[in-house]
């Protein structure tokens, strides 16, 4: 063989790596040359310095700087639990731990304080495919405790759409203050005002010596302008720790205590009316319906529970407090959905019945633009199909049921789409 073609070097791999950690860990647990013990909870946990050194940034801070742990042979590790201590020391070990439901919390807690940032990755997505209705509290506060911001925000989402209940569980009345403010005070939070200050009220009773102190600020996050009037009186005679707040009338006769008004998420999507095909002859052809389809996305379930007045498509709707306000589709009359009674009211019945119109709100009242409108006109020549387009716009006062005319567009339209921004 030439010279020239021999490698110069080779490079050995002898498999030291695996072999080296597994024997650490049997001199571990023999006790040979170990020369530092870590101690929670009356456990002691006999390790090497320089193994945790190795993997871990907070024990290499701890074993070669100038702080008192650096020379002790015994540690005191106050802040977690014996068990999760153990595990944290056997995976600078292994590298290898086991998660369970049972131990998910004290160990990301541990992680978090001990900064073993791989076990802390691996607890936050095991939590996070837990996330339910039933888990979502719970989950929000242990990520709140260990500053896991993703996590927190994920838990919290499903908290706001299940307040209702969530509520009057246990996870719910150990909240934290500053985690319950959060929680009632967010704009997106699915309850209605009087859940939400009977929900204060059972969390500070539930330990009413610690929290009495803290009613007032929670009360801040209660539209008390929302409630109604009815049941407030009523509440205030019968609650005896709200009615003796000092500066409960002042507080209750405020307009709105949120800087910004609370916005409910919907529970339901409706889907008003519309076009299907259905077979005719050899063909199909469409037909309208006037059914009303509510779909929950919760529990991804369909439901007819109403109808339309007649058969319609091309609709627009709209809602103002909370109840949906339907136009178009050639409908002779305003129509209004009021999701908490579950019926159909008419109202205004002065409206021109165009298709392909727009509608949006503003200032509180419905406008209605353009439209469409096909016609059958009777001339001494038969009767011809006459489209007639719309210019006006229609102003439908909810407040007070009455539709009033605007001005003409520029030029009719139809198909359009028409938004509300803020002027500044």
């Amino acid at each position: 063989m030439d010279e020239d073609s021999c490698p110069t070097s080779k490079i050995v791999d002898g498999g030291y790596a695996a072999w080296f950690f597994k024997e650490l860990q049997k001199m571990r647990s023999e006790g040979l040359l170990v020369d530092v013990t870590l101690s929670a909870e009356g456990r002691e946990i006999p390790c090497h310095r320089v193994v945790l050194a190795t993997v871990n940034h907070y024990f290499r801070s701890m074993f070669s700087g100038s702080l008192s742990e650096t020379k002790k042979d015994k540690i005191e590790m106050g802040g977690v639990s014996a068990e999760s201590l153990q595990q944290l020391v056997d995976f600078a070990y292994t590298s290898k731990v086991d998660i369970t439901e049972e131990n998910v919390q004290p160990l990301f807690e541990a992680a978090d304080m001990l900064q073993f940032h791989g076990v802390y990755g691996t607890c936050e997505l095991f939590l996070e495919d837990r996330i339910n209705e039933e888990s979502c509290l719970g989950i929000w506060a242990q990520a709140d405790r260990v500053s896991c911001t993703s996590l927190s925000e994920k838990a919290k989402i499903w908290a706001l759409k299940w307040f209702e209940e969530l509520c009057t569980t246990e996870e719910f009345l150990q909240l934290p203050v500053h985690l319950l403010k959060t929680y009632i005070s967010d704009e997106g939070l699915l309850a209605k005002e009087e859940q939400i200050l009977e929900a204060i009220m059972l969390w500070v009773k539930h330990d009413l010596k610690q929290r009495e102190g803290h009613l007032k600020e929670l009360l801040k996050c209660v539209c008390f302008s929302s409630l109604d009037q009815g049941y407030l009186k009523k509440i205030l005679k019968k609650d005896k720790v709200l009615a003796k707040l000092p500066g409960i009338k002042q507080l209750t006769k405020s307009q709105s205590t949120h800087e910004t008004p609370r916005h409910i998420l919907q529970q339901d999507m409706l889907v008003l009316g519309g076009n299907w095909l259905v077979p005719h002859g050899n063909d199909l052809m469409e037909n309208e319906t006037d059914a009303v389809q509510v779909y929950d996305p919760s529990q991804n379930e369909w439901s007819y529970d109403m109808h339309l007045p007649v058969k319609a498509s091309c609709i627009q709707a709209c809602t103002v407090d909370s109840k949906m306000y339907i136009v178009g589709g050639y409908l002779e009359c305003v129509v209004c959905i009021d999701p908490e009674e579950e019926k159909l009211h008419l109202l205004a019945d002065r409206l021109f019945p165009w298709k392909q119109c727009s509608a949006t709100v503003c200032g509180g009242e419905i406008y209605i633009t353009g439209g469409r409108v096909h016609q059958l006109v009777h001339s001494d020549n038969g009767t011809q199909r006459q489209i007639e387009n719309y210019s006006k716009v229609q102003c439908y006062n909810v407040k007070n049921d009455i539709m009033v005319l605007g001005k003409e567009m520029p030029k009719p339209l139809y198909g359009h789409c028409t938004v509300t921004i803020a002027k500044t």
